[in-house]
């Protein structure tokens, strides 16, 4: 290790400029990357042409979302939700994000949001609401694991949580 250490490129900075924030998420697609909340003025910033590789998750589950949206079971929302920070999102399949929890910066809701939501990374963007949980979080982690949203920790109405719970989308 000794010598060697110092000639370890760790970091390289990405050949993007964006407004600064915080509590927001990011979801690499193709060669784009979104950048989703962490800002009252932006829900959504979309980059193009960068070095992005995109992994290919929760194939069932985006297949069964894409059959909702196609048969209307599910809308596009008329208006878009508040921005929010502190959230959660993952990419689904080739062209969807789901996002889920954190604090809307609107003030409309006085504890962590407990919403989930898909959103359409194409070029017009389409936001679905997929309703409420029981619980809302902000600042919590999560990923999608045998077609199920695996939620750890963050923040609750009552503070600091340590469960890991399962949002099932499909059933």
């Amino acid at each position: 290790m000794g010598q060697n250490f110092n000639k370890i490129q760790l970091w390289e900075q990405f050949p993007i400029f964006v407004d600064s924030r915080s509590g927001h998420s990011l979801i690499g697609r193709g060669s784009s990357l979104y950048i989703i909340g962490g800002r009252a003025d932006h829900l959504i910033q979309h980059y193009t042409s960068l070095p992005v590789e995109n992994q290919n998750i929760c194939n069932n589950l985006y297949t069964d979302l894409k059959q909702m949206i196609k048969s209307n079971i599910i809308t596009p929302m008329k208006k878009l939700p508040s921005t929010r920070k502190d959230h959660t999102s993952i990419a689904c399949g080739s062209d969807l994000a789901i996002i889920y929890g954190g604090e809307t910066f609107d003030g409309k809701l006085r504890e962590p949001s407990n919403e989930v939501f898909i959103v359409t990374l194409d070029t017009h963007e389409q936001w679905y609401n997929l309703g409420q949980i029981e619980f809302g979080r902000q600042g919590h982690a999560m990923v999608c694991l045998n077609n199920r949203l695996i939620v750890h920790g963050g923040l609750g109405k009552n503070g600091v949580c340590g469960e890991t719970f399962v949002i099932d989308l499909i059933r």
